[in-house]
């Protein structure tokens, strides 16, 4: 983190303007993790460079949800959506973030689960390990209802974005 440099955004950005199917992640903020006022400043960078190129983004959010949402509300611009993966936070969480163009995916069984909108949750593919495996993922979506026609239908939503 403490050797991120300008010359990785202007990098960052020459490949948003060439490949136009370029999405942008995992970005975030861990506040288990050193430099979180770095990670915070690197985050606005790329989140900025998400919103000019109209660019959907996965986000890493670890105990950050404090700092991460109050940044997300300042968007007053339609923006491509936000891939909150193996979300970690709870239902007032998802409340705050629902309306905020937000996909959710878990890679454990979460009381929040059940309040988020099933054509706004994509299924969790790089679960940490020490969650559950796929297969433990795969069965947690079953049980609240969610079949794999909906996750495909949702996960084409969430990357076919582009602004009208």
């Amino acid at each position: 983190m403490e050797k991120i440099k300008e010359a990785d955004f202007s990098f960052l950005e020459k490949a948003l303007k060439t490949y136009d199917f370029l999405q942008i992640g995992e970005i975030g903020l861990d506040k288990t993790k050193p430099f979180f006022e770095k990670q915070q400043a690197v985050f606005e960078k790329q989140l900025a460079l998400s919103l000019k190129y109209q660019r959907a983004i996965s986000v890493h959010c670890v105990k950050a949800f404090s700092t991460l949402i109050p940044l997300l509300k300042t968007i007053k611009t339609a923006h491509a959506p936000f891939l909150f993966h193996a979300f970690s936070g709870g239902i007032m969480e998802v409340k705050a973030l629902q309306n905020r163009s937000a996909y959710f995916s878990f890679s454990k069984k979460a009381k929040a689960l059940s309040f988020v909108p099933k054509e706004r949750i994509l299924l969790e593919t790089d679960s940490p390990s020490r969650y559950a495996s796929f297969t433990e993922i795969v069965k947690v979506y079953e049980e609240v209802g969610l079949d794999s026609s909906l996750l495909q239908n949702n996960a084409k939503a969430f990357l076919t974005f582009r602004k009208k």
